[in-house]
């Protein structure tokens, strides 16, 4: 799309569109977009929108993220563990996941004050109630 359509008006109406929240704010960028290129919103459409619109992504995504940040850091990682045989490029990326895997845990159970759900249960006095 980017090779066929460009410009800094279309880029943002796209980006509206794709990263709506909801139908009527999708439908709003939408309407914008045949005025600054029809062709762009004819090639659009022709896409599914389950595709490439937020708002009709499915809700058990673990991720609010509409971008590639992952594959970013995985390329990275990957690039300092190219040149390495097969094994130790296998076994990089092995411990690199797993790095990733145990501080996302980590921060899943920090509770507010950056208190593990533990240690907040922990907090409770006698009486059951918590220390707030």
């Amino acid at each position: 799309m980017k090779r066929k359509f460009s410009g800094p008006e279309l880029k943002i109406l796209l980006w509206k569109a794709a990263n709506a929240y909801n139908i009527r704010d999708n439908e709003e960028a939408l309407h914008q977009l045949p005025e600054a290129s029809p062709a762009a919103y004819a090639w659009l459409m022709k896409e599914p929108k389950e595709h490439w619109t937020r708002y009709l992504f499915d809700k058990s995504s673990a991720s609010a993220d509409n971008s590639s940040n992952f594959i970013e850091s995985f390329n990275k990682v990957i690039n300092t563990l190219r040149e390495k045989p097969i094994l130790n490029l296998l076994e990089g990326i092995r411990k690199q996941v797993m790095t990733w895997i145990a501080t996302r845990k980590g921060e899943g159970e920090l509770g507010r004050e950056g208190r593990t759900n533990s240690e907040a249960e922990a907090g409770k006095d006698k009486k059951g109630s918590l220390d707030l």
